[in-house]
């Protein structure tokens, strides 16, 4: 899986940044089970679309809709050069053959 695009979304009065990314592939179940060794997930089923929560502290929160390619990620003002790095290791590594 990979990052395609990103864009500065918003910027939060707390000094956090909203990013949006764009994903060549979608969120899938799998790869939020992949997410849970390195954080808490949230599963919201009973929408439609299912909305999920993905939060890896100190670093970023995303949240999203299963099968859909773009990710919402709010990163803290004091973690954002290395929660960037941290989300572009997270996603690289997804392997779906593995999970």
């Amino acid at each position: 899986m990979q990052i395609v695009k990103s864009k500065k979304f918003k910027q939060c009065r707390d000094g956090s940044v909203m990013n949006e990314f764009l994903l060549d592939e979608k969120v899938t179940p799998a790869f939020l089970e992949y997410c849970r060794q390195f954080g808490e997930v949230k599963l919201l089923v009973n929408l439609d679309p299912p909305f999920y929560s993905f939060k890896k502290p100190p670093y970023f929160t995303i949240k999203g809709l299963i099968d859909d390619r773009s990710l919402h990620v709010r990163f803290g003002k004091e973690q954002m050069e290395p929660a960037k790095e941290v989300l572009q290791i997270l996603i690289n590594e997804y392997d779906p053959e593995t999970y």
